[in-house]
């Protein structure tokens, strides 16, 4: 693909409706500034105005795969959600081998892999930007880890579980979030941490969160200690919403390979872009190219 032009139009666009920042209204706006007349759903029916683009909702619609992306003729795929969506998605087209570039349009409650491409430009920003031809095709990195893709972040340890309570928190679920922050503190103070092995750094009794990210493409790793218990539960609440707090945490350098280790249990707990999984006693990840080409700013585009 052309890497100094848009991919041929018209995209398709998934969105969440089951996001946290889901509304009507916004994808109206993404639409809208999308290139394309006459948006089309999921179900085949023809929307009024916006843009020209097949568009299914990840709740309600099965998802296209590289099939049927070839059988629309799409070049682009749009998605317009959270980090977990975004990844997942982006991950089974890289792995069935399509061709075509993606988009990740911020809709979600961090927006981790957009505000890293494009700051803190907003949905409907990106997408005129992509009308204009501004937006050019990149390569990024990723990480891979226990049969999952992360293009933004991954934390082990049982602060992993933080996931579920913000899941909780959206659906507003406050009695079982708060039953959740507890069960995790205490998990967190009896000792069920996670230790970086492999390259050996940092405290040898483990983290409650061993998180790794990937800055500039480089991964880059932090092990979040509980000074304590109060500090903790803070620091949790902070993770459930992804806004890691600066500190206390211990920097465990730059790797591109990390071997994580249980201190005690027979499992670790992950959250792999804002979504919780859970693997054995050990879990290896690794830095590695990302296949898919990603839409992002061209130069031309980029602030000063």
């Amino acid at each position: 693909m052309n890497k100094n032009a848009c991919p041929v139009l018209p995209p398709v666009l998934v969105v969440n409706s089951a996001s946290g920042s889901y509304s009507e209204r916004a994808v109206a706006d993404v639409r809208a500034a999308l290139p394309g007349s006459g948006a089309v759903s999921g179900g085949g029916e023809r929307g009024e105005g916006g843009a020209g683009v097949r568009t299914f909702d990840c709740r309600l619609d099965e998802l296209p795969g590289r099939a049927a992306l070839d059988q629309l003729g799409a070049r682009l795929l749009v998605v317009f959600a959270g980090d977990g969506t975004i990844s997942r998605h982006f991950a089974r087209l890289e792995a069935e081998g399509w061709d075509g570039a993606v988009l990740a349009l911020p809709g979600g409650t961090q927006n981790l892999l957009a505000t890293a491409m494009f700051g803190t430009l907003c949905a409907p920003e990106i997408a005129a930007m992509l009308a204009r031809g501004d937006l050019v095709g990149t390569r990024r990195h990723c990480m891979r880890c226990a049969g999952h893709t992360a293009l933004a972040e991954i934390l082990c340890g049982p602060g992993a579980r933080w996931a579920d309570v913000r899941e909780d928190i959206r659906a507003r679920d406050m009695g079982e979030a708060a039953a959740k922050s507890l069960d995790i503190t205490r998990e967190a103070a009896s000792g069920a941490l996670a230790r970086l092995a492999d390259p050996a750094a940092g405290r040898e009794e483990g983290y409650p969160g061993l998180h790794f990210s990937l800055p500039d493409g480089a991964m880059v790793a932090r092990g979040y200690r509980m000074e304590n218990l109060g500090d903790w539960l803070r620091q949790g609440l902070a993770m459930a919403r992804r806004d890691f707090r600066e500190g206390p945490f211990d920097e465990l350098g730059i790797m591109d390979r990390a071997r994580i280790e249980a201190v005690e249990g027979s499992t670790i707990d992950l959250m792999i872009d804002g979504e919780h999984a859970r693997t054995g006693a050990e879990v290896r990840i690794r830095r590695e190219p990302f296949a898919l080409e990603i839409m992002g700013l061209g130069t031309k585009a980029r602030p000063a």
